[in-house]
């Protein structure tokens, strides 16, 4: 999460188009970091399922589902990555 923080900054600062056109501005650097968040998901996800024993698990599996739904929406259609940068940063 270090990583993908520092990474979504850098981008914010680096391309402020980011954020004054949150909906439509696309752009390689940042869109490599919703790749390899993405890639961290499934994986967290996959480790959730195996590993997982506690009452907690239906919360963390919402949260996974949802957060995977996001970053399809960004990478199918090319927009709002704005937005996933700033939920990268929380």
């Amino acid at each position: 999460s270090v990583i993908s923080g520092i990474w979504a900054l850098y981008s914010i600062m680096t391309y402020p188009k980011l954020i004054t056109e949150m909906n439509t501005f696309t752009h390689p650097v940042p869109k490599w970091l919703v790749y390899v968040s993405f890639g961290y998901i499934i994986h967290d996800l996959l480790d959730l399922l195996i590993n997982e024993n506690s009452a907690r698990i239906l919360e963390l599996l919402f949260h996974h589902v949802i957060v995977i739904i996001a970053f399809l929406i960004t990478l199918i259609t090319n927009k709002f990555l704005g937005v996933l940068m700033l939920g990268l940063l929380m």
